[in-house]
């Protein structure tokens, strides 16, 4: 009767593995990133449940009672480093604006705006018999570009406002997804644990089957 019950602990909790280790990884690539090493770190979690499933539906040889104290100890280890499923954080994930920003910081340098701003502060510190000389160095910076030159990089400036004025609309559901899906890593720990029952309980009317 243990293993029979043993039997149906171990697929409740290799189900609840298994399903909600693959909410984590949809979660993370519709918010975060489709591929990257966090995801990939979530399909190796996922795939943690196959030995288990091919035991049990597959009729494949394991030594379960083992693997499932590996398993436990993993995911315990995962969760209080802040990585298993959803990494803990990632609903502030600051990659995609930062890279906004970035480019919008290389066009305004473009369009000789650190320049600008060196020279601004080198007339606010200079002499009076300087600041006509500082003055004309800014007046030939705004010359060194072509307006049509000027026109497609503030062209391009406001496409990337555009992007971040999109990227902050979206802000709140991406933030409330990625929160959600953090939470539910819970189930991910309880999961295993429910696992490591069911592998006990199996191996009390005797070892599980070994390859």
């Amino acid at each position: 009767m243990n293993r029979g019950l043993g039997r149906l602990v171990l697929l409740i909790g290799t189900i609840a593995y298994a399903v909600v280790g693959v909410l984590a990884l949809l979660s993370y690539m519709d918010n975060v990133a489709f591929l990257s090493l966090a995801t990939l770190g979530i399909v190796v979690q996922v795939a943690l449940a196959l030995p288990l499933i091919a035991f049990l539906f597959g009729g494949q040889k394991m030594p379960v009672l083992p693997y499932a104290k590996w398993l436990a100890l993993l995911v315990g280890l995962l969760a209080v480093a802040g990585m298993l499923g959803v990494p803990r954080g990632s609903h502030q994930d600051d990659d995609l604006r930062m890279s906004i920003e970035r480019r919008k910081t290389s066009i305004r340098d473009d369009l000789g705006a650190r320049d600008g701003l060196k020279l601004k502060r080198e007339l606010a510190a200079a002499d009076k018999d300087e600041e006509k000389e500082v003055q004309k160095k800014i007046d030939d910076l705004a010359k060194e570009l072509s307006d049509k030159e000027k026109e497609e990089l503030n062209k391009e400036l406001k496409v990337l406002d555009a992007e971040a004025d999109l990227l902050r609309f979206d802000e709140v559901g991406r933030v409330s997804d990625l929160l959600a899906a953090e939470r539910r890593n819970v189930l991910m720990v309880i999961a295993a644990f429910v696992i490591l029952a069911g592998a006990w309980l199996m191996d009390r009317e005797g070892p599980a089957p070994m390859a």
